[in-house]
C-alpha cells in the first residue's frame, strides 16, 4: 500500500499515532484570504434525531473546531432555576440539597425572550429577566396509598406562575406567527426530585434567569458536545479480494496463497467488534466497519470471501485489526486532518441544530470583536507614530 501523505493524515499504528502536527493538515493557512477560507469550509449533516445531531466539519482548523465545541458547552445561553425561596420544607432533605437538585432540572424556555439578570445587585427581578415557578406538594395517605405519585415529587409538579401582564404571557406561549407553544415547564416531567412521607410537605417559589454554562453547568444546553477526526481506512487489493479468480487454473502455490488471504479476510472481520461476520449476530449494517461477503467461488470445498469497507466512520480505532503483524501489512488506519465528526446531544431545552447555529453566532461575534480591537490598536499606534514624527520636525 502507498504511504499516506503525512501533511494530510495522522497514522495510527499498533503502539501509537504519528504525523500529528496540525499546522499543515488543513486546506488553508494564516495567509489564506478570508473569502477563500469560507469557500473551502463545509458542513455535512450525517444524522439527526430528537435531541442528537451528528455533522461533519470539513477543511477546518483545529482552533475553529475546538472553539465551536467549547462555545456550545459554555456560552450558548439557556434559562435555569437560580433562586429557590423555600417557604416550607418538612422533608428529611436539607434545604440547600433540595435547591441544588431542583436547579439542575432542564426547562423548556426560549432564552431569546429574556434579558440577562444583573449579578451586581443593581436590579431586581422583572418580567423581562425572570420567570417564576412554584412547587407545592402535600403528601397524604388515601386508601392506604401515598398521594400524589406514591409520595414521589417529580419535575412535572413544577407549575408556571403566570404574570398579570398579558404581553408577558403571550411571548412565552405564542411564537411570532401567533402559533401556540407548549407552556413553560420542565423538559422532562418524570425526573424524581425527592420522596415525601405521610404528612410531609413542600412549598417553594423558584426564580429562573438567563445564563451560560461557564457560570454554572445547569445553564449548559448540551449533555455533551464532542468531536473526533474523520477516519480513513485503507485495505490492500489482496485484502479486498475484488479480483476474479479462476480456481481451475490455479497452481498449488497459488491455491495456498488464495487460502491464506481468504483466512486473513475472515480474521479481519472476526477481530473487529463492529463488523458484520456471516454466521454471527455481531455488528449491524449501519455501524459495521468491515463487511465479509461470500462469493460464488469455492476452493477445495471452502467458501471464498471478499471484504467491503462498509462504514469507516464508525471505527473506534481499537487497533484490534492491526495487532496481527500479517494483517497489519494489509490494513492502514488513518485520521484525516481538518475533517471533524461532531456529535451534539441536547438536554432538550432547544434543538441541537439551534445550539450549533447560536454557537456559530457567538464565535462570529468573538471574531468581530478581536478584529475590531486589532484595528483600533493599529490606528492608535499609527497615530502615535505620526505625532512623534511631527515633534521631530518641530
Amino acid at each position: 500500500m502507498e504511504r499516506a501523505d503525512p501533511d494530510q493524515f495522522a497514522q495510527v499504528s499498533k503502539y501509537g499515532i504519528s504525523n500529528t502536527a496540525t499546522t499543515s493538515g488543513t486546506a488553508f493557512s494564516l495567509s489564506t484570504p478570508e473569502n477563500q477560507v469560507s469557500e473551502q469550509l463545509s458542513v455535512k449533516i450525517l444524522s439527526k434525531h430528537e435531541n442528537e445531531l451528528e455533522f461533519e466539519l470539513i477543511n477546518a482548523d483545529p482552533s475553529i473546531a475546538n472553539a465551536l465545541r467549547r462555545i456550545m458547552i459554555s456560552e450558548v445561553p439557556t434559562v435555569a432555576i437560580e433562586k429557590a425561596v423555600i417557604k416550607n420544607n418538612t422533608s428529611i432533605m436539607q434545604d440547600e440539597v433540595l435547591a441544588h437538585r431542583i436547579g439542575l432540572v432542564p426547562l423548556r424556555l426560549d432564552p431569546s425572550q429574556f434579558e440577562y439578570f444583573a449579578t451586581d445587585g443593581s436590579e431586581s427581578g422583572t418580567e423581562l429577566n425572570t420567570i417564576v415557578f412554584t412547587l407545592k406538594v402535600d403528601c397524604k395517605m388515601e386508601n392506604g396509598v401515598l398521594t400524589p405519585d406514591n409520595g414521589i415529587v417529580y419535575s412535572r409538579d413544577l407549575v408556571w406562575h403566570r404574570d398579570e401582564s398579558h404581553q408577558y404571557n403571550d411571548r412565552l406561549t405564542h411564537d411570532e406567527a401567533g402559533n401556540e407553544l407548549p407552556l413553560p415547564g420542565p423538559v422532562h416531567g418524570d425526573i424524581p426530585i425527592m420522596k415525601l412521607c405521610q404528612g410531609q410537605s413542600l412549598d417553594l417559589e423558584l426564580h429562573c434567569v438567563k445564563g451560560v454554562g461557564r457560570d454554572h453547568a445547569k445553564f449548559s444546553p448540551v449533555g455533551t458536545a464532542v468531536y473526533r477526526l474523520q477516519n480513513d481506512i485503507r485495505l490492500s487489493k489482496e485484502m479486498l479480494g475484488e479480483e476474479k479468480i479462476n480456481v481451475k487454473k490455479l497452481s498449488g502455490a497459488e491455491k495456498v496463497q488464495v487460502k491464506t488471504m481468504n483466512k486473513l479476510r475472515h480474521d479481519l472481520v472476526t477481530r473487529c467488534p463492529l463488523s458484520l461476520n456471516p454466521g454471527t449476530s455481531t455488528g449491524s449494517d449501519t455501524s459495521s466497519v468491515f463487511k465479509l461477503i461470500e462469493t460464488k467461488s469455492m476452493l477445495d470445498g471452502d467458501k471464498l470471501y471478499k471484504v467491503k469497507l462498509n462504514n469507516p466512520s464508525s471505527c473506534t480505532m481499537c487497533r484490534e485489526c492491526i495487532q496481527d503483524d500479517e494483517l497489519a501489512t494489509h490494513v492502514q488506519l488513518l485520521k484525516v486532518k481538518g475533517d471533524y465528526l461532531f456529535k451534539v446531544e441536547s438536554i432538550g431545552s432547544m434543538e441541537p441544530e439551534d445550539i450549533v447555529r447560536k454557537a456559530l453566532a457567538v464565535l462570529k461575534d468573538k471574531c468581530a470583536k478581536v478584529r475590531q480591537t486589532i484595528e483600533d490598536n493599529t490606528e492608535k499606534k499609527g497615530g502615535a507614530a505620526g505625532e512623534e514624527v511631527d515633534d521631530e520636525e518641530m
